[in-house]
């Protein structure tokens, strides 16, 4: 609560409130978990932090993302929608033409595909045609609504009609449901954007999931050598 208050007195445009969650044994945390706060007190903590920055004229606009006075997170929107754009720097992500791709998170790693005139990319996919309603939705409920008509007129088809188990099953356990053509998620469903993301995965992507060794979800910052870190 002291942190919130703190933050709001400096009237920020923009407050991120971000739950620690755990997933991966490749991030450092994961060999600390016992010292973080149990799951229920995580969850005490956001919403006490929730009720003060609404109450203090934020809007929240993604599970962790408070804004007021128009503030937009142009890189994130953009990425949610789906919108062409190019990332620079180590471990920036990119996205064009149904292809998303990473950086080189380590900078040395980074630096050694610059000086070589190669692409400094570490990972991407491809998706498919299949691929794309998952896709749509997957970066978009991030925003914590779907737009049912925008989903029409992209696939041919409406929400309920393609996704229409994963719909009811929101409805069922309370994670949101339809509002006309609109999916929209309950604040038990925004608190748990990332379930409900994975609720509409497309099968490739559990594949891939599965196939990922611990090693892979690790961030490598490293340093810069060399003629690289000359000034």
């Amino acid at each position: 609560d002291r942190t919130v208050r703190l933050a709001v007195d400096f009237s920020p445009a923009h407050v991120c409130v971000f739950p620690v969650s755990v997933r991966h044994a490749g991030i450092p945390l994961y060999r600390r978990q016992q010292s973080l706060p149990s799951r229920d007190r995580t969850r005490r903590m956001y919403d006490r932090a929730l009720e003060y920055l609404l109450s203090h004229g934020y809007q929240r606009t993604t599970r962790h993302n408070f804004a007021r006075n128009s503030c937009t997170f142009v890189y994130e929107r953009s990425i949610a929608e789906l919108t062409p754009l190019i990332g620079f720097g180590a471990n920036s992500i990119s996205y064009a033409g149904g292809c998303i791709y990473r950086n080189h998170s380590d900078l040395s790693a980074y630096a050694r595909a610059l000086e070589c005139d190669e692409t400094p990319i570490r990972a991407g996919h491809v998706f498919a045609d299949d691929e794309q309603p998952h896709n749509y939705i997957v970066r978009r409920i991030e925003y914590l609504r779907i737009d049912g008509m925008d989903f029409a007129s992209r696939f041919k088809v409406g929400l309920r009609e393609m996704f229409g188990d994963e719909v009811t099953l929101l409805e069922d356990t309370g994670l949101g449901g339809m509002d006309g053509a609109d999916l929209v998620l309950s604040d038990e469903g925004v608190f748990y954007t990332s379930a409900v993301k994975r609720l509409f995965f497309h099968r490739s992507a559990w594949h891939r999931l599965r196939s990922m060794q611990s090693g892979e979800f690790v961030i490598e910052r490293g340093v810069l050598s060399g003629p690289a870190n000359e000034s």
